[in-house]
This record gives structure tokens, C-alpha cells and sequence, in this order.
């Protein structure tokens, strides 16, 4: 399905230095009407700190990069970015596990509690990703066992967790289903990445900045979402060709668990530094451009 792209332009001429900067202005909103106005991105991670089907963990590990993005007529652009994270040493850096340096990211689900999430998100197209995460499946229960934060230091993760009690609304995979039986060798390697994207219909969510808020707000220990990632041809130090089915979590909660045993604070972290939006830094700068042209033609 193809977006129609939503289009405006300036009439009339400046004569003054108002009318320039309100110009320049317009010529930078265009811009990002045209070009997409992204929210900021929050990342989800999959490790044994939010829970393992293996005890020990494995080590195996991987991440999903959410990106949205406002486009025309209400809609929003919804994109992930998956990275097989497996021996990368701030994923297994203060966690007990098998030492995993290789695997095989296979498959991804998601789940709202609450409802269908697909019916939540209102999808009308896709790109999926090539040879990894090829496939969408909807309503998957074949990801099954059972989760455990023993795995963890000090027990502390996302509890127990039952991947029987949960059907996956949305999975990606890339074979048949969530469980990715047979050969894994069109998945993620170590240290690779793929991109899906979603595009989808206007529903409750204003713009992409809610809509990232509501995954934020999903993805906290106990919330409305859950999702589990599924690995093969897991190697290691204690580990060859062994499996592994992960809970994750916002990434940015792990992040504050580590900093904390290593003694980075003894209590809430230190809040995150604003950075502006890519529309707001365009017409700042077009701001001072139009200020420049404006100051050599009269000089």
C-alpha cells in the first residue's frame, strides 16, 4: 500500500525580516511533513536478567530498536531494528550464564494483554526483512516452557514467567512460527542486524510520540505487553549447539540494574537529557539562515 505524501507550500513574497524567518520556517516544517517527523526511539532488550527457559541463561542476547514515525494523513511509521547482541559484553556483563559468544536470532513475538495488539496498531502494510525475520505470524502459542530469574545476580529479573499462558499477537520469524524448529541458518549471527517495518492506520494514538510512550509504559516488569525471542546454535564457553528462549524488557531497565551493582547510584538514576527533535532542529536552523541572509543583504 502506498502512503500518499501530504505536501505545502509558501505564497507570496517576503518583504521584511519577519516574513523571511516565517519562510525559512515553513520551508523547514515542509521538510518534515514531507520527510517524516521521528519520535524518539527506546530499545527493548532480551537477556537472563528478564528470564531464560535455560538456568543458567545461555548468554545468548539480542535487541529491538523501536523507532515512529509521524506520516501523512494520521498515519504512523513503526520501525524495528533487530540486532543479534550474543557476546557483546554490556548484554552479559553482570549476569550468570553459559558464556554464549555465537548463535542464531531466529524469532521474536509480542503480546498485549489487554487486547490484540495487530488490532491495537491497525497494520495496513509491512516490510519484513531478508533471509531473517521473512515471515509475520499472528495469534502463535508454539513458544513454550517456562522463564526464571535465577539466572540473574542476586535473583532479581522479571520473576517467573509461563510462555505456555501466553499467545504471541504479532511474531517475527524465520521459519514456520515462534518455536523456529529446523536449520537456523538464515537467522541473525552474532553482531548482525535487520530492519522491519510497519505502517499503520490512524487509531487512538494522536501521533508517534504517543504511540512510543504507550510501548514504554507496556514494557515494564508486570505491564500490558510481553514479548520473548527465540535462539539456536548457541556456542560457548560451557555451551555447543544449545537453544534458548528469552524474555525482554525496555533495555534502559537492565542498563539501571547493572549501574547499580557496580555502585553507579544507590538509588533513582540520574534523568535523561532531552535531546531536540529533528523538526525543532530544522527550524532553529533555518531560523539563523534566514537571520544570516537577511543581515548581508543589508548590510
Amino acid at each position: 500500500m502506498k502512503l500518499n505524501d501530504t505536501r505545502r507550500t509558501s505564497t507570496g513574497t517576503s518583504t521584511n525580516f519577519l516574513g523571511k524567518v516565517l519562510g525559512a520556517i515553513s520551508f523547514a516544517t515542509l521538510g518534515t511533513l514531507t520527510l517524516g517527523l521521528p519520535a524518539e526511539a527506546f530499545t527493548i532488550g532480551y537477556n537472563g536478567y528478564f528470564g531464560s527457559t535455560n538456568d543458567p541463561a545461555t548468554g545468548a542476547s539480542a535487541t529491538v530498536d523501536f523507532t515512529f514515525t509521524d506520516l501523512a494523513d494520521g498515519k504512523i511509521k513503526m520501525e524495528l531494528f533487530l540486532t543479534n547482541t550474543t557476546g557483546q559484553a554490556n548484554m552479559t556483563e553482570g549476569l550468570l550464564t553459559d558464556g554464549a559468544t555465537e548463535s542464531e536470532f531466529l524469532a521474536v513475538g509480542f503480546d498485549f494483554a489487554n487486547g490484540n495488539l495487530a488490532d491495537k496498531l491497525n497494520v495496513v502494510s509491512y516490510s519484513l526483512g531478508s533471509p531473517a525475520f521473512d515471515r509475520l505470524v499472528y495469534n502463535d502459542t508454539s513458544l513454550t516452557g517456562g522463564t526464571s530469574s535465577s539466572t540473574a545476580i542476586n535473583g532479581d529479573g522479571w520473576g517467573n514467567i509461563s510462555l505456555n499462558n501466553i499467545s504471541f499477537d504479532i511474531g517475527l520469524v524465520t521459519t514456520n512460527n515462534l518455536l523456529s524448529g529446523g536449520s537456523p541458518r538464515d537467522g541473525l549471527n552474532a553482531g548482525q542486524s535487520e530492519t522491519v517495518t510497519f505502517n499503520l492506520a490512524p487509531t487512538d494514538f494522536v501521533n508517534a510520540a504517543e504511540l512510543e510512550q504507550w510501548f514504554i509504559d507496556g514494557f515494564v516488569e508486570n505491564g500490558y505487553l510481553k514479548t520473548a525471542a527465540r535462539f539456536k546454535a548457541v556456542d560457548g564457553t560451557n555451551i555447543n549447539d544449545g537453544s534458548d528462549k528469552l524474555m525482554g524488557g525496555n533495555l534502559e531497565e537492565y542498563s539501571n540494574y547493572i549501574f547499580a551493582e557496580e555502585g553507579g547510584y544507590n538509588d533513582a538514576p540520574p534523568p535523561p537529557v532531552d535531546i531536540p527533535e529533528p523538526g525543532m532542529t530544522m527550524a532553529l536552523a533555518a531560523f539563523v539562515l534566514g537571520g544570516s541572509k537577511f543581515r548581508r543583504k543589508n548590510a
